[in-house]
């Protein structure tokens, strides 16, 4: 890595607290040539000194620099060993020089060579951006519920929250539950999936991008303030408004467009026709309960047949076909909740990235690359009026 000392400055990020009453996570101190600290003060609770962690901090920004590697490190109270903070350090402008621009935040909160996205949810469709990012060198970490309701499974990075660990299509994927293990596993080269329900991660680690691949098909709290670009998949976003720009879930001759001023197609509440059928293809539960036993993912199935029982109650097939997505067995779900669905093409892909996820996944990756070419172009949109520009 070739770095200029005299411009560079360090960034340290409290990604991780033990033994400490309460959480310092997301703290932040800039750090010269000789771990002199240039601004930022770390506050530690209730009065508990904080000079301990200045000067380990320090030490191991020297050695760092010295040494050029950078990354995750533990530091620990030399009186009370069981208080230990995991920091991350990177490269950063000094703070002088870092204003709210677009293009000063990306290189402040992002590693300049892979830039740092995270992914909101790790269902079949987010599968498909992370997977175009992840293949073309971006850092990617998904955020998922500790008990996701994933239908299409074994496309679905968020199936290593059951599994552990998933590989889909060549890439590896592996559950965590802490920001540390994540950027190891980053450094690794594997895909984490954190177990985040609020996407905390986003405030502490600062990414360059965010993508809202939610599929609530209604902003649940996704702003502009997010990071230097935010992105919405579908129905529920306004590029301009609350995101920067929106993708097309709609299939047809828009699907995966990136829209940087106004908003995807509404939402239709209408599945997407396949050979014809909409509704039928769809499995939902018929009451309150667990799912108990369900016919594998990939199975051939005739109308009439049993596919799976919820609270020992039967779902069965309205339609032939093969069964591309089934809910995870033991999972408790509400009625009316989909837990599965049937394509009636005989020959259906069920174990591969769909079309409509890859299509998605390639419109935010043009969102992310255009952004790197045009930092500052942005959309201008008036709420109560009509005009975008």
């Amino acid at each position: 890595m070739n770095v200029n000392l005299q411009q560079e400055m360090v960034l340290v990020t409290v990604i991780g607290v033990e033994g400490l009453p309460c959480s310092v996570r997301g703290q932040k101190n800039f750090y010269a040539i000789g771990g002199e600290k240039i601004s930022g003060n770390f506050q530690l609770p209730w009065k508990i000194p904080s000079t301990w962690l200045e000067e380990q901090v320090a030490d191991l920004v020297r050695e760092n620099l010295t040494s050029g590697l950078f990354g995750v490190a533990k530091v620990s109270n030399p009186e009370e060993p069981d208080q230990i903070i995991t920091v991350m350090l990177e490269l950063s402008l000094p703070p002088h020089e870092v204003s709210n621009s677009f293009y000063s935040d990306l290189v402040k909160n992002t590693n300049k060579k892979r830039p740092l996205v995270i992914v909101k949810g790790g269902g079949d469709l987010a599968t498909g951006v992370a997977y175009r990012l992840f293949k073309c060198g971006l850092k990617v970490i998904l955020t998922e519920l500790s008990r996701p309701l994933t239908v299409r499974r074994t496309v679905s990075f968020s199936e290593a929250v059951y599994e552990n660990t998933v590989h889909i299509e060549g890439i590896q994927a592996s559950m965590t539950s802490t920001i540390e293990q994540a950027l190891q596993l980053l450094d690794n080269n594997i895909l984490p999936v954190l177990i985040d329900p609020n996407a905390e991660v986003i405030e502490i680690l600062r990414p360059m991008v965010v993508v809202d691949a939610i599929m609530a098909k209604r902003n649940q709290g996704t702003t502009l303030k997010d990071a230097p670009l935010v992105i919405g998949l579908g129905p529920g976003f306004t590029a301009g408004l609350d995101v920067h720009v929106v993708i097309e879930t709609c299939r047809g001759h828009t699907l995966g467009r990136a829209i940087y001023c106004g908003n995807a197609i509404a939402n239709t509440a209408a599945p997407g026709a396949i050979d014809g059928h909409t509704w039928k293809r769809l499995l939902k539960s018929p009451v309150d309960g667990k799912v108990l036993q369900s016919r594998p993912i990939g199975s051939q199935v005739e109308q009439g047949d049993i596919v799976a029982l919820v609270d020992k109650i039967p779902v069965y097939a309205e339609i032939a076909g093969v069964i591309r997505g089934m809910i995870k067995e033991n999972v408790w779900i509400s009625k009316g909740t989909k837990i599965g669905d049937i394509d009636p093409r005989r020959d259906a892909e069920w174990d591969t990235i769909s079309d409509k996820a890859l299509a998605i996944g390639g419109g935010v990756l043009e969102a992310v690359f255009h952004f790197l070419a045009f930092p500052k172009e942005k959309c201008s949109y008036e709420k109560d009026g009509d005009s975008m520009v």
